[in-house]
Order: C-alpha cells, then sequence, then structure tokens
C-alpha cells in the first residue's frame, strides 16, 4: 500500500469500535492484500504511537473482530468517548463480576446486577443510560437480560485477561486446555471440568478419528459453559 491509501485505512478503522475480519477483507480485497499482510503493515505504521491494529474471536459467537486499541490499558481514555466516570466503574465493577462468574461457567451477568453496581449517588436511570452507551459503543451484549463483554471490550481487555488466564491463583481465569488462551464460554468435560473452546474443539474433533479429552482422555460428552 502506498502512504496515502495505508492513512487511509487506518484513519477508517479508528472511527470504528470493531469491525468482523469478513468486512476487513471486504473492504482490503481491491488492494490485493492478505489480511495478515495488512495488519502488519497497519501496526508498523501505528505501533510508535502506542496503538495496535488487534484481533479476537468472540467466546460467544466464534466470530473475529479487529479493532485498533490502545497498546497499555488507559481507562481515563473512556472520557474522550463522552462516557461519564461513573459509567466507567459500572464496566470495571462489570468485568470484575464477569472474571468472577467465570469460574463457576457464569460469565455473563444478570442486567439489573449490573445496574445495582452503580456507584452511591448515580441513579439507576443514569446507570440504565450508561449501559446503553457501552452496549452502543460495543463494549457489552445484552442478551436476554444478561450482559455479556462485547466485541470492543475483548479488544480492549484481551492483554488483561490473557495474563489473568496464566495467574496461578484464585482470581486467574479459566484457560482453554487446547490453545491455553483465557475462556469465557464454550465447553467444558463433564468428567474432569477442563474448559475448550468451541472453536478449538471443532478443530480438535476434525484431526481425530475418535473423540476424547484432550486432557483426561474421556469420551463423555462437553457441556455448555459461560452463555
Amino acid at each position: 500500500m502506498d502512504e496515502k491509501t495505508r492513512f487511509s485505512y487506518i484513519h477508517y478503522l479508528m472511527t470504528l469500535p470493531y469491525i468482523t475480519s469478513i468486512d476487513l477483507e471486504d473492504i482490503i480485497s481491491p488492494k490485493r492484500i492478505e489480511l495478515k499482510d495488512f495488519v502488519k503493515e497497519i501496526n508498523n505504521t501505528i505501533s510508535p504511537l502506542g496503538l495496535e491494529l488487534r484481533s479476537i474471536v468472540s467466546d460467544y459467537n466464534n466470530i473475529e473482530y479487529y479493532g485498533i486499541c490502545q497498546i497499555f490499558e488507559d481507562p481515563n481514555c473512556k472520557e474522550s468517548l463522552g462516557i461519564k466516570p461513573e459509567v466507567i466503574k459500572i464496566y470495571y465493577r462489570f468485568l470484575d463480576a464477569v472474571v468472577e462468574g467465570s469460574k463457576e461457567g457464569q460469565s455473563r451477568i444478570p442486567y439489573g446486577t449490573v445496574v445495582d453496581m452503580a456507584p452511591e449517588g448515580f441513579s439507576q436511570m443514569n446507570a440504565q443510560d450508561g449501559i446503553s452507551q457501552l452496549r452502543d459503543l460495543g463494549y457489552i451484549d445484552i442478551i436476554e437480560d444478561k450482559i455479556s463483554i462485547g466485541p470492543r471490550g475483548l479488544l480492549e481487555f484481551r492483554p488483561k485477561f490473557s495474563q489473568k488466564a496464566t495467574e496461578d491463583d484464585e482470581s486467574a481465569l479459566p484457560q482453554c486446555m487446547i490453545c491455553l488462551e483465557f475462556i469465557l464460554a464454550g465447553k467444558k468435560c463433564q468428567k474432569c471440568k477442563g474448559y475448550m473452546h468451541s472453536k478449538c474443539l471443532d478443530l480438535y474433533s476434525m484431526s481425530r478419528e475418535d473423540f476424547h479429552c484432550p486432557q483426561c482422555q474421556c469420551s463423555d460428552p462437553f457441556e455448555d459453559f459461560g452463555y
């Protein structure tokens, strides 16, 4: 890509909270450039600015998302999006609840519980408005009166979640038995209680004639968790 085209793509991506890999490939296809090469070229340009074009596959729907994020987490930057400090506090309390709930296979939090996370003096109406704003920006998804982390939230907090999956204490997030990345929703072995992303399980099953758990070798069916 020439410099003008590259900066045009960067400007466009920075206006979006996230974009699916399919949509991104459609956009760059006229330039006849592979997605992995596109990402590398963009990141070579924006990394000196403390930014990166990051990707993640959502545990909830197996869709791959891309978005430009700050390399280092900065909670105060959300205020530039017009999000009130009280709503930022709600969101961080929600993230803590997701981490805690994921250990019990419950990474989606009831809507009312999140509303009650509002700091003292912040009305429920304002909390509900803030939750709607977080949904519109892609930080959360709301399905059947339960809230899960949205594509933008997964992109921004991927490094934090990855780190928590490697911690050796009670605050650690579960890890997928296959890719060893953090896992919020997917499949769980009924015998050994090991976790796997749905996408990892599909790839693992396709590569073997006889299905069995990669950890305990049992052939019991897996159960869903986190949805």
